[in-house]
């Protein structure tokens, strides 16, 4: 990861999403706020990956995250 910028990380993502198909990549921070979302899976189920960036699991699934979690700074 030392020759990796962390500029680069959405770029190779992207093109790791690409390269598989039916899939979605989906990485987020210790507070479950997604620092990137992508792929065409999130698409077909009606999802807008520039939507989901910024937002917290739970904003984005209130009705299957509806819950306080211990790990995120949200206590």
């Amino acid at each position: 990861m030392d020759n990796i910028k962390k500029s680069q990380i959405p770029i190779i993502s992207k093109g790791i999403v690409a390269s598989i198909p039916n899939s979605s990549i989906l990485i987020f921070n210790s507070d479950l706020c997604y620092v990137f979302a992508e792929g065409e899976e999130l698409v077909k189920r009606g999802y807008k990956p520039e939507d989901m960036v910024g937002k917290t699991l739970q904003e984005i699934l209130p009705e299957t995250y509806s819950f306080s979690c211990p790990y995120t700074s949200e206590r």
